[in-house]
């Protein structure tokens, strides 16, 4: 009995197992099997038509700005860099304009005048100019071109008075004294028709050949920019030369330029040295501006009746300047006694000769030029 009641309740067990078994079986086959349920449709919001419509013509609008800039900006770009080109080669190096020096006016001034150690004035050129241009190219460009054996082949110019023919002939065969006159008959005018760059040309061939007059008038054309540009350095250059080739215009000029400070550092003793030996070798224009560095003071003491002494040295010389200068004297009373009437006398003597000063004090002094 006992055993019977045993065997049911293991029978009973085992089914218990068997179902907790399949029940699990069940349970895991649904988990491998399992499929998740679809989302619900997530519907779209709906738009009105006209605000579809406004946002296609924005969009259309913005890429026509896009195409429009990138068009514009690429046809742009070509005439800058073109612009940038053309500004590139027509750039031309700011020019050096150099002012014309201004003679200093001296510390004691006679009415109506300045008395001062005054140089032939440069005449002003029409246009400002670099201080050192590229003069040397230009030059060398006028030089007739050169045959066989060195001689120069050139067209004789058109010459008014047979005697020039015979010059030409002379500074075409090498005569330095022919090329220097020849030059001057071409820078006046006189005989042919007026050349300036012709008359440098000549005046650089004589100076070449190391005529002194040739090395002046070379200097002098630089410093008035007469068929050359105006280039006080190199003016200096040739005065200089002319100077140690013992011009002593030469010499005269070169204190000029020491004066007035025109293609160097102003250095009045240096012009009253140059100044000094010209005059000593009898420069009438070199007396008379010593004369006005003794009225001055200028790299010397001031000394009124030196500078009467040389004012008359000068006007004995027939300079104008120095007559001009002596006058003032006389009627202001600085190294001579007043003499109205000895003023007069020089300033007209003075006027006579062309001296623009001159017949200004006439005029002042209410006396006729």
């Amino acid at each position: 009995m006992k055993e019977a009641v045993e065997s049911v309740r293991l029978a009973e067990e085992e089914k218990k197992h068997q179902a907790a078994t399949e029940q699990e079986r069940q349970r895991l086959e649904q988990q491998k099997t399992h499929i998740p349920a679809p989302a619900p449709d997530i519907v779209p919001a709906k738009y009105p038509v006209w605000m579809k419509g406004g946002v296609a013509i924005c969009a259309l609008l913005v890429i026509a700005l896009l195409v429009y800039w990138a068009s514009s900006g690429s046809h742009s770009k070509k005439p800058a860099a073109e612009t940038q080109k053309q500004e590139a080669n027509t750039e031309t190096p700011a020019r050096a304009t150099s002012t014309e020096p201004v003679p200093s006016e001296p510390q004691a001034t006679p009415p109506g005048d300045h008395v001062k150690a005054q140089s032939l004035k440069p005449e002003t050129s029409a246009q400002s100019t670099p201080t050192r241009p590229p003069v040397e190219a230009q030059s060398r460009a006028l030089t007739p071109p050169m045959a066989a054996g060195g001689k120069a082949v050139a067209h004789a110019p058109q010459f008014t008075d047979p005697k020039l023919e015979d010059l030409y002939r002379r500074a075409q065969a090498g005569d330095s004294a022919a090329m220097v006159d020849l030059g001057l008959a071409q820078e006046e005018g006189n005989g042919v028709a007026k050349d300036y760059q012709q008359a440098v040309n000549w005046y650089r061939k004589a100076a070449e050949a190391g005529d002194v007059h040739g090395l002046y008038k070379l200097g002098a054309m630089y410093e008035n920019g007469l068929g050359v540009t105006r280039d006080y350095q190199q003016a200096v250059n040739w005065y200089r030369k002319a100077a140690e080739a013992g011009d002593v215009h030469g010499l005269y000029k070169l204190g000029v330029m020491y004066e007035n400070g025109w293609g160097m550092t102003r250095d009045y003793q240096q012009a009253f040295n140059s100044y000094r030996k010209a005059a000593e070798a009898g420069d009438a224009d070199a007396m008379a501006n010593l004369g006005g560095m003794y009225y001055n003071g200028y790299g010397v003491e001031n000394n009124y009746t030196q500078a009467v002494s040389w004012f008359r040295k000068a006007a004995d010389a027939r300079s104008a300047t120095g007559m001009n200068y002596l006058g003032a004297c006389y009627e202001t009373g600085q190294g001579v006694n007043m003499d109205r009437e000895q003023a007069v006398t020089w300033y007209r003597k003075a006027a006579q000769l062309g001296n623009e000063k001159a017949k200004k004090n006439l005029v002042r002094l209410g006396e006729n030029p």
